[in-house]
C-alpha cells in the first residue's frame, strides 16, 4: 500500500477485509471536508450552535445530510465479509453517532455501541487506523511548524472525542521535525497530571530541541485553565537552560482548539 498525501493507490486489505481504493478515498474526502470550514456535504447545510452541537437550517436539510451519510457508509459496509443488512446497519450507526466523522472519531478502545458486532467494530477500527496513518504522514517528514493545519487535524482526530483528559508531547529535532509523538499521561474527565521535571527528563533522553505540549478537554470547551497556563510556563522555565524551546501548548476541544501561544498566554 502506497500513500501519497491522502490518496491511496491500491486497495486496503487486512484479514478478510478488502476495501477498494475509491472507498478509502471517499471516506478521507468526507472526513477532511467535514474537518474544514470551507465545504463538505454537512458543512454546507448546517451551522453550529455555541455549545458545539450540530444545528440544521431545516428538517429537510437534516434528513438530506443524514441520508447522504447513510448511503456512503452503506457502500463501505458492503465490503464486509458478512454484508447482509448493511442498509439497516448504516442507518442505525448514523442515527447513533450523527455522522461518519463522529463515528470514526469516537473512542474505539472498547466497543460501547449496541449496533457494532465484533466484525463491524474491527472493520471500522481499521478504517480509522488508515486515516490516522495518513494524517500523521502529513506531519512526520517535514518541519512541523510549517504544517499547522495538518498538525491540528491530526491532533483533533486523535484527541477531540476522548472521554478522559490526555496529555501528550510532540518532541522535535533541531530542524523542527517530529522525533516522537508520545502520550505522557491520562487522567479523569476534567483533570490529568503533568510533571514538568518528567517532561524535561524525557526531552533530554530524546535529545529534543523543541516541544509542543497538547492536552484535550472532554467537555468540548478548549479554553485553558489558569493551571494549564502556569504549568506551561513552569515547563518553559525548566527547559530554557537546556536550550529546549516550548513552541506551544495546544488545547483540543470538540470542533475547535486553543493555542496558548497564538493567544499570547505564553
Amino acid at each position: 500500500m502506497k500513500v501519497e498525501g491522502c490518496i491511496f493507490k491500491k486497495p486496503y486489505i487486512q484479514g478478510n477485509f478488502r476495501l477498494p481504493t475509491e472507498r478509502i478515498n471517499k471516506i478521507m474526502y468526507l472526513y477532511e471536508e467535514k474537518n474544514n470550514n470551507t465545504g463538505g456535504i454537512k458543512q454546507k447545510r448546517r451551522e453550529k450552535s455555541n455549545n458545539g452541537k450540530k444545528k440544521y437550517k431545516s428538517e429537510y436539510d437534516k434528513q438530506k445530510v443524514l441520508y447522504d451519510e447513510q448511503k456512503v457508509l452503506e457502500g463501505v459496509l458492503a465490503y464486509l465479509p458478512e454484508s447482509d443488512g448493511t442498509k439497516l446497519l448504516a442507518k442505525s450507526l448514523i442515527e447513533e453517532y450523527g455522522s461518519i466523522r463522529d463515528l470514526l472519531n469516537s473512542t474505539f478502545d472498547e466497543n460501547n455501541s449496541q449496533n457494532l458486532n465484533e466484525s463491524v467494530f474491527n472493520f471500522i477500527k481499521s478504517i480509522r487506523a488508515i486515516i490516522s496513518h495518513v494524517q500523521k504522514s502529513k506531519i512526520a517528514h517535514k518541519p512541523i511548524l510549517g504544517s499547522s493545519k495538518a498538525l491540528t487535524d491530526y491532533l483533533s482526530f486523535q484527541m477531540s472525542f476522548l472521554r478522559k483528559e490526555q496529555f501528550r508531547i510532540l518532541f522535535l529535532n533541531r530542524k523542527n521535525m517530529l522525533i516522537l509523538d508520545e502520550i505522557q499521561g491520562e487522567g479523569t474527565i476534567d483533570h490529568t497530571s503533568i510533571y514538568p521535571r518528567e517532561v524535561l527528563r524525557r526531552a533530554l533522553e530524546l535529545d529534543a530541541s523543541a516541544l509542543i505540549l497538547v492536552h484535550n478537554h472532554p467537555s468540548g470547551d478548549p479554553t485553558p485553565s489558569s493551571m494549564d497556563v502556569s504549568v506551561t510556563k513552569m515547563i518553559i522555565d525548566l527547559a530554557r537552560p537546556f536550550d529546549i524551546t516550548v513552541y506551544d501548548h495546544i488545547v483540543i476541544g470538540k470542533g475547535k482548539n486553543f493555542s496558548l501561544k497564538a493567544m499570547h498566554l505564553i
